[in-house]
């Protein structure tokens, strides 16, 4: 009982040196502080108000975006003339570069097969390979491409296979949309013969008769 009675009367005299010793440091502290144009020559703090301050910031910041701007402006009205190889190399570069991310960016958006409406590719009875005329202005770059695909794909197998001489004259007709090549790729596209569809275009190829292009 004594002793709690002592701690009581303590109490009061340990929040007093505490405060004591904390108003102590502060003074030292502010004793020892540099002098403010000691700091300002020294850069630690800026001369002025601190809005001429922030506004002279925006205004650094709105200078060099204008330069970056100007400078890429410039870059892209360089001819070639005057200016160095190194220059037009890394311009080059620059541009494959964002050639290729604006391409894999558009690949990475393109919709998976499964997700777009059966409908809009394919009719009763029909493939894409052979659209109508209402869907092949939506779809006929697609189709072409797809259609030369697999035969160019088709004719590099056979010249692999060491089953085609001719292979430019393949080529040829392949990308001259011949007839008989629309038809071998219909029949490919119905029953999926990849076999079947290498014989018809090396039969197609030695044949001396060349049928007339498909009509676009």
């Amino acid at each position: 009982m004594v002793s709690r009675r002592r701690a009581a009367s303590l109490d009061p005299a340990a929040r007093n040196l505490d405060f004591r010793l904390r108003r102590d440091l502060v003074n030292q502290l502010l004793w020892c502080r540099p002098d403010p144009g000691d700091l300002r020559e020294a850069r630690v703090l800026d001369a002025g108000a601190p809005r001429l301050h922030s506004a002279a910031r925006a205004l650094d910041r709105a200078l060099r975006r204008d330069a970056i701007r100007r400078a890429l402006g410039f870059v892209r009205r360089i001819n070639g003339r005057n200016v160095s190889p190194v220059i037009q190399a890394a311009r080059k570069s620059l541009d494959l570069e964002l050639r290729k991310a604006i391409l894999a960016r558009s690949l990475r958006r393109r919709p998976e097969p499964d997700a777009v409406p059966r409908a809009e590719y394919v009719k009763p009875g029909k493939r894409v390979l052979r659209p109508s005329a209402t869907m092949r202005s939506n779809f006929g770059q697609i189709t072409d491409r797809h259609r030369f695909g697999i035969a160019l794909d088709a004719a590099a197998r056979l010249y692999g296979d060491g089953r085609l001489r001719e292979r430019a004259r393949l080529k040829d007709l392949i990308l001259d949309t011949d007839a008989r090549i629309a038809t071998a790729l219909d029949a490919f596209w119905l029953d999926n013969d990849t076999e079947a569809l290498l014989d018809s275009l090396n039969i197609i190829v030695v044949s001396p008769r060349r049928a007339p292009r498909c009509a676009s």
